[in-house]
């Protein structure tokens, strides 16, 4: 009786602890730096559902939005990744990724872009996976 009793007891702190670090967030409670950036660069798109996932010295906010787009921002309100379906707004790209894009793969969309430790990552519509550095200088491709 002794194990079930401790088992159910850590299933609930577990639960209770994993309940803490993710949160829905009401409209008025999503910042008003995230509301700037998706009115700025979706204008017409409205953010359907965000919550808030992790502590506060490593928060992270997650935003979907009514075309199904998913953004996400760090602590300091500073994008790290966007996913879509369709291409992505050309504003959102750095202007030398955007370019590179285009002149080597013609036709080709961006679809998913990811701030990285040491640069960034796109993924073009055709699930190419192509890595740059900070400045937007291509580094390498993976298929």
């Amino acid at each position: 009786m002794k194990i079930y009793s401790s088992l159910i007891l850590l299933g609930l702190m577990a639960f209770s602890f994993l309940s803490a670090q993710e949160r829905k967030l009401s409209n008025s409670e999503i910042p008003k730096p995230i509301v700037m950036y998706v009115s700025q660069n979706f204008p017409a798109e409205k953010i359907f559902e965000a919550e808030t996932e992790g502590e506060k010295g490593d928060l992270k906010y997650e935003i979907k939005l009514t075309n199904g787009v998913e953004i996400d921002f760090n602590k300091d309100y500073r994008v790290t990744s966007i996913k879509s379906d369709f291409a992505l707004p050309d504003q959102v790209i750095l202007p030398e990724i955007l370019e590179y894009v285009k002149r080597n793969y013609p036709g080709k969309t961006i679809r998913e872009w990811e701030a990285e430790r040491n640069g960034q990552k796109v993924e073009l519509d055709n699930d190419l996976e192509l890595y740059f550095n900070k400045k937007g200088e291509f580094k390498r491709l993976d298929r």
